[in-house]
């Protein structure tokens, strides 16, 4: 008996791959345009970007003397280091000494990693979701409002940043390819970041460890295997410049600040990580100021709540800077969340293919968000920059969103398809309440968002409802190409704008506090100081006693008479206070002053024995005693003993010995400081 031949079941066409799209040709033109205009709003400020004073000395002393560059020292003899790894400040002092110390110089190392990490995101994106998803990424990170203000500035969260990225990228290539050697790189890349911001580094350990087991296509015994190489190399990159410093004698190098026992170790994981935790967990680091008291009411507010949870960076002084595309990152990670159950395409069972590359960007993205996100929410950020931690994966999961929801739009059925006007909607309702807390910037801002978020959520809907099988490709031009087109404009309208504005110094933001736009009205008052001095050439940063100019008049002429009546190759005078040095460094001519103190002012180097004898053999001629108002902390034992023995054993120089004649009856400047000539042979004192 003959049989009946089964019906062909009818399917629906499956819908293409978002991540197999063919490149166009213009694409590299597209990327090469983006990092031009990245690089212009990047440089726009360069000469008058400023810096940090007490990180500039530091490039300063670092750019004439190899001893200072290897030590990461602050003054050009290498006396003492900074309170922390100098490593992101290599760049910059290698640059001043090529091209000369300036603000540009400085800022110019910063410039070329914003560029590096811009080109590297896209490079990362485009593994994980296609090139189109990948432009879109590369233009989220070029517009965020704090990249443009750290890269445009020198600052230590940069090369952190860039380092982060280049790691990830070599941790995706490692997953597709699983070739150890791009494991070993990421583990390495992350050792140089941990040169640039110590322990901070290590927080995309745990999310970069997860996804690679989870994502693994070998044996287990074998993934752990790998990945203890890679957290080996990590470990060795990121010991290797303190290993190295530690094992020059105490004697032979500088005293390392922010430790009580001169131990860079101690230094780093207690002053600089553990401690700011559990406070003396690790002896040996330096501790918090004891004379400065508590800070502010004891009292449990809801500020003070908030401040120690994410939910603080839901609020407008971060997401200005890094949350705009808050609504569209969620979008990605809900509609990635339900690709994970994408089945592997590839040629080989060691290589990813292209729904698996997509499973391992989402993974990772949403682990390091989880990690990093919840560590920088319960810590109190005494920096913006700090959240530049977050760009990347927020970038990555808010183009991957919108890639997923025009897919969707296109491609799925029912009222999932209004899920892109939705989402368009509610991105301009984000933006305009993030721009309402600002209301003297931009005060048409907030209305004209609401209005274009409507009037783009109004095409992409009736474009939904007029073809509902396909709604881009049948539409008329004007639902094909003005949804998108508004859609556009609204999801990028609140970056674009508060990243244009830092084009005015004003609203760029500083060296120490990378900010784009306006303060809050909230805001401390020191950060809503323009972001450069009188003179227009110095951002406020770790002010030194540069911006109390009187002061330093004054303390600039006390060194040159202490240079021309020191009679030995010593010091010519020291000072009690970084913030007095420092001016002095920057100057070019304070090669002979000794700072005393440390940054903190509170660290025993040089001590009182060591200063009463460089004075008596004739190496310390001069003394400059501060008031308390000139250091970064309260006065301490140590500089007491300095202080009582000045007093006692040598003598005050007269202003009108180091002042020019017109300005010796002025006291501005001098109330506070004073020089002291200890004469030589003078008795030290006891012991």
């Amino acid at each position: 008996m003959a049989t009946v031949p089964a019906l062909p079941t009818q399917k629906r066409p499956a819908a293409p791959s978002i991540t197999t799209l063919p490149q166009p040709r213009w694409v590299p033109w597209a990327l090469t345009l983006l990092l031009a205009v990245t690089a212009v709003l990047y440089t726009w400020n360069i000469g008058v970007g400023g810096y940090s004073d007490y990180y500039a000395t530091a490039v300063k002393s670092m750019s004439v003397s190899w001893k200072a560059f290897f030590f990461g020292a602050f003054d050009p003899r290498g006396t003492i280091t900074l309170d922390k790894l100098a490593g992101f400040l290599l760049p910059q002092a290698l640059s001043a000494r090529i091209f000369g110390f300036s603000p540009a110089s400085l800022a110019l190392p910063q410039i070329i990693e914003g560029l590096v990490t811009v080109l590297s995101s896209y490079l990362l994106i485009r593994k994980w979701a296609g090139w189109a998803t990948a432009l879109a990424g590369a233009v989220i990170m070029a517009s965020t409002p704090l990249l443009v203000s750290m890269y445009s500035h020198p600052m230590e969260d940069s090369l952190l940043t860039m380092c982060t990225t280049l790691a990830v990228l070599a941790f995706q290539h490692s997953l597709d390819t699983h070739k150890t050697r791009y494991l070993l790189l990421c583990g390495a890349m992350v050792g140089i970041g941990f040169q640039a911001k110590m322990m901070q580094a290590w927080l995309i350990l745990p999310a970069l460890a997860a996804v690679y087991l989870l994502m693994r296509t070998v044996q287990m015994r074998k993934s752990i295997r790998d990945l203890l190489l890679a957290a080996g190399v990590t470990a060795a990159v990121s010991l290797s410049w303190m290993s190295a410093i530690a094992l020059v004698p105490a004697t032979e190098r500088p005293y390392i600040d922010g430790s009580l026992n001169n131990n860079i170790f101690s230094m780093v994981f207690g002053y600089n990580g553990f401690n700011r935790f559990i406070p003396g967990l690790l002896p040996g680091a330096l501790g918090a100021d004891p004379g400065a008291g508590p800070s502010g009411t004891t009292a449990i507010t809801a500020a003070a709540v908030v401040s120690h949870t994410p939910i603080k960076l839901l609020l407008p002084a971060d997401a200005s800077q890094i949350g705009w595309l808050y609504p569209m990152a969620l979008a990605g990670i809900v509609l990635g969340l339900t690709q994970l159950r994408a089945p592997q395409t590839g040629p080989g069972p060691t290589a990813h293919g292209p729904a698996q590359q997509l499973k391992s960007g989402i993974l990772l993205c949403v682990a390091w968000l989880v990690s990093v996100g919840s560590v920088l929410g319960v810590m109190t950020l005494p920096h913006t920059a700090y959240l530049a931690a977050l760009t990347l994966p927020l970038a990555a999961m808010a183009a991957i969103g919108a890639k997923l929801l025009w897919h969707t739009f296109n491609h799925a059925t029912g009222r999932v398809r209004y899920a892109l006007p939705a989402l368009v909607l509610v991105q301009s309702l984000w933006a305009a309440g993030v721009s309402l807390a600002y209301p003297g910037f931009l005060p048409w801002f907030s209305p004209a968002i609401i209005v274009l978020g409507a009037a783009a959520a109004a095409v992409l809907a009736a474009a939904v409802r007029k073809n509902p099988a396909t709604p881009w490709k049948r539409s008329r031009l004007r639902y094909r190409y003005m949804g998108p087109g508004l859609a556009l404009c609204v999801v990028l309208a609140g970056p674009v704008a508060w990243s244009v504005s830092t084009l005015n110094p004003t609203y760029a933001g500083t060296a120490n506090d990378a900010h784009a736009g306006p303060y809050l009205a909230t805001a401390d008052a020191s950060q809503r100081m323009s972001a450069t001095l009188n003179d227009g050439n110095y951002g406020i940063g770790l002010a030194s006693n540069r911006a109390v100019r009187e002061t330093a008049a004054a303390e600039a002429e006390m060194y040159r008479y202490a240079t021309a009546h020191s009679t030995s190759a010593g010091y010519a005078m020291a000072t009690d206070s970084w913030r007095s040095a420092a001016p002095l460094i920057l100057s070019g001519g304070g090669q002979r002053v000794l700072p005393i103190a440390g940054y903190s002012s509170r660290v025993p180097s040089p001590t009182a024995k060591e200063i009463r004898n460089l004075a008596a053999a004739g190496s310390l001629p001069f003394i400059v005693l501060t008031g308390d108002g000139a250091k970064s902390g309260h006065t301490t034992p140590h500089l007491d003993a300095i202080a009582q023995w000045v007093h006692q054993h040598c003598t005050p120089v007269p202003p009108s010995a180091y002042l020019p004649a017109t300005r010796s009856g002025d006291a501005t400047g001098t109330a506070v400081t004073s020089l002291f000539h200890c004469h030589p042979g003078i008795r030290p004192g006891l012991s």
